[in-house]
Order: C-alpha cells, then structure tokens, then sequence
C-alpha cells in the first residue's frame, strides 16, 4: 500500500508473528497464575523513513 502514496509513508515495523506468540505466552501464564507479578516485555521495533516525515520546525520566540 505504500508504494502507491506520493510522498511514500513512513512505515514501523514489527514481528507481528512475535507479537502474537508472545500475547499468548503471557495471557496463558496469567491464567496459571493469576496473582504472579506482571511482565513486561518489550518487542523490537523499526522505524523506516520514506519521505513523508519532516524535521520539526524551529521554535519561534515569543518576546514581551
């Protein structure tokens, strides 16, 4: 879907076959063990810069 944007889209990536296997791991450990502490878990995640992202813009200054 990207390809058909002018300018092209910046894109995240992330393993969603990871992310489904590890929501499962976790809801099924929950449900073992409901009082057990909470995970966290954090995934790998990309960020591809295609062309529709900018720099930010410089801050104006407000004077008095």
């Amino acid at each position: 879907l990207t390809s058909f944007h002018t300018p092209p889209l910046d894109v995240v990536r992330r393993d969603m076959d990871a992310l489904g296997t590890t929501a499962a791991e976790l809801l099924l450990s929950r449900l073992e063990t409901p009082n057990r502490r909470r995970r966290q878990v954090v995934l790998p995640t990309t960020f591809e810069a295609r062309g529709s992202s900018a720099p930010p813009r410089a801050r104006q200054r407000v004077t008095a």
